[in-house]
């Protein structure tokens, strides 16, 4: 089934509402009030089937001009908008407020229809029908005949219908992936169900048991409900998807502070905000627009926005251009959604501008006017373009999938991740969160750690390599959490190896000359004639003559390559001196005995408790032996398995 949206249009009283009824035998108006005075002052709905698997929602808006924010609130989500002039009546002004509005909200089809064809003659019929047809020139609505129906008397009800079903077929179908948002245009609890929220699903889906969150004009959203039930088109429904209007059963605490005006969302996928860049048309008949208050309406939600035009003093009529809006209260928002501009007017609020939002999340502090003003370009490019410009924005931070959501239209975040990732524009950040990192500041970070490294080559040349656990620590802090995926990334490049707990550039570390070679021979001859008794360090540095940092380096490589091991605390030792007393202390316990310090110490040559002590205490940390008391047994991993 494919759904779509359609809207009527146009001046109090001409018919809309009639219009509605002859096409679905639903009256909409269900207020008391509505009934009463016969206008509509709130917005209907009726579902009407198309045929051939086409379904709609046909919204009936309120015509009068002091309801356009009603009006503006039902048409955000419409695909096929009908225009209705009254035979009798001919083109008002509130007919082309609504052509304004229907364009600036980029209803992308329309349909023009004269209601109460039985009231006027064929002469007043042609010269309603010309006056009708010059008003929607250059408009969607100019593409199609204008239909003459009489709801009466049923004329041209039919031809108005098959017309919206050829029409509705060849409505491109809306993005159904990902988060689900659905502005409030009526709030109502009923009986045995609890709160029920309508509206247009303007993007992503809903399924019953889905858990979602109320935004609205606090930062903090009504949090932890689920939905219990969902219905569009008549009926219950086990899912709904953007296009189509629902009905929405809310469950959870706090259900009750639901209002008209919220926006049911994807628990985390949006947030309300404070200010957005968009991209706005001003109508030829409006003054300039320039840095003033202004009335916004986004989705359900009517906001105070101080209005900053972005690289110009002001944005002239028939034209177009970016503006910052700052509102007096946070409002639900996402990139793509329609918004509409008015400002007071003769007669109350007057239309000036629409357009679409470009980003939600725009700079916030000093300097972030011009800062948003730069950004315009890039964010009004294609989708892949936008994204790479938010990762680069983001810098170290990187942008998480909710947040690229929420800054791109629908259906792009998938499409266009995948895309720049392939092309390395993009890099994915390991974690449990989908997030990405922009690839042109990944490879500045990689020379960053190679010049790291080298530079630790460069300072010790013998060195096998960096610690890599160092690395992390060297780079800036918002650079830290980085350094993993980095590392890896050099090392895929070949820029660097991994040996152990150490990285180094290829073909360099533990590189010695025949001077390094010569000066560590005669740190080992010391050695191997002290053998189990050998001097301590600072006493064969100073017997050497070496300055500190060259006898640290000579060691660390001796250690790595060996020949020498750190018993203690300054205090080196031959490797085959404590090899070859490993050996007599391990045959030493298959006599069954324990061994003392004193055994020990004659086990190894007589040395005395002052070397003897820091042996014993090397061979527990190496698990030959272990400790009991005052004497030692043998460890229990170096007995053979029985």
């Amino acid at each position: 089934m494919k759904h779509i949206v359609l809207g009527t249009a146009g001046h109090i009283d001409h018919g809309k509402t009639t219009l509605v009824k002859a096409l679905t035998g639903i009256n909409t108006d269900r207020l008391s009030e509505e009934k009463k005075r016969g206008i509509t002052i709130e917005l209907g709905f009726a579902p009407i089937d198309l045929g051939e698997g086409l379904t709609a929602s046909l919204i009936d808006v309120p015509g009068h001009e002091r309801l356009v924010r009603t009006m503006v609130a039902g048409a955000g989500g419409i695909d096929i908008g009908i225009i209705v002039v009254a035979a009798d009546d001919g083109v008002m002004p509130q007919t082309q407020e609504h052509l304004d509005i229907l364009r600036l909200l980029g209803v992308p089809a329309g349909i023009a229809v004269i209601t109460k064809a039985d009231l006027a003659d064929a002469e007043l019929l042609e010269l309603i029908t010309e006056e009708l047809r010059e008003t929607l020139e250059g408009s969607v609505f100019a593409q199609n005949p204008i239909v003459h129906v009489s709801s009466k008397t049923g004329d041209g009800i039919d031809e108005l219908r098959s017309l919206l079903s050829k029409m509705g077929k060849n409505t491109p179908a809306r993005t159904h992936d990902g988060a689900g948002f659905l502005p409030l245009d009526r709030v109502f609890v009923k009986e045995g169900y609890g709160t029920i929220g309508t509206g247009t699903t303007l993007r992503g889906s809903f399924n019953i048991g889905d858990s979602v969150e109320i935004l609205g004009a606090q930062s903090e959203a009504i949090a932890e409900l689920k939905i219990r039930g969902l219905q569009s088109l008549g009926s219950a429904q086990q899912s709904v998807v953007a296009g189509m209007r629902t009905a929405i059963n809310l469950t959870g605490k706090d259900t009750d502070a639901v209002k008209r005006g919220m926006t049911v969302a994807t628990a985390g996928a949006f947030c309300s905000v404070d200010s957005v860049i968009a991209w706005v048309e001003i109508l030829e008949g409006a003054k300039s627009l320039k840095e003033e208050g202004v009335t916004a309406h986004l989705g359900t939600g009517e906001r105070e926005a101080h209005c900053i035009p972005l690289g110009c003093e002001q944005i002239e009529a028939g034209q177009a251009g970016s503006v910052l809006l700052r509102f007096d209260r946070p409002i639900p928002s996402f990139a793509g959604q329609k918004l509409v501009l008015r400002r007071p007017g003769i007669h109350g609020q007057a239309t000036i501008a629409g357009g679409e939002v470009l980003d939600p999340e725009p700079p916030q502090g000093k300097g972030s006017v011009s800062l948003a003003a730069s950004q315009v370009e890039f964010l009004r490019g294609n989708p892949k373009e936008k994204l790479r410009a938010l990762a680069r924005e983001s810098r170290a931070a990187g942008i998480s999938r909710l947040g690229v959501t929420r800054r791109l239209p629908p259906g792009e975040t998938k499409r266009s991740a995948e895309f720049l990732e392939k092309k390395g524009h993009l890099i994915r950040i390991p974690g449990p969160e989908e997030r990405w990192v922009d690839g042109e500041l990944v490879a500045e970070i990689v020379s960053k750690v190679v010049s790291m490294v080298t530079g630790h080559h460069d300072r010790d040349p013998m060195s096998e390599g960096m610690v890599e656990a160092e690395i992390g620590t060297q780079l800036p802090p918002p650079e830290q959490h980085l350094a993993q995926l980095v590392v890896d990334r050099a090392i895929s490049q070949k820029k660097l190896v991994r040996i152990k707990a150490v990285v180094a550039i290829p073909g360099r570390g533990s590189a010695i000359s025949p001077e390094d070679q010569s000066d560590m021979n005669r740190i080992q001859n010391v050695l191997d004639v002290g053998r189990l008794t050998p001097p301590t360090d600072k006493q064969l540095q100073e017997e050497l003559g070496f300055q500190d940092k060259r006898f640290q380096q000579l060691l660390g490589f001796m250690r790595r390559a060996g020949s020498i091991r750190k018993v203690a605390p300054g205090q080196h030792y031959p490797a085959s001196a404590l090899v070859e007393l490993q050996l007599k202390i391990v045959e030493y316990f298959k006599t069954g005995q324990e061994l003392s310090a004193a055994s020990f110490k004659d086990l190894a040559g007589g040395i005395s408790r002052k070397y003897a002590i820091p042996l014993l205490e090397y061979y527990d940390r190496e698990k030959i032996t272990l400790r009991a008391g005052n004497v030692r047994k043998l460890h229990p991993s170096q007995k053979a398995p029985s």
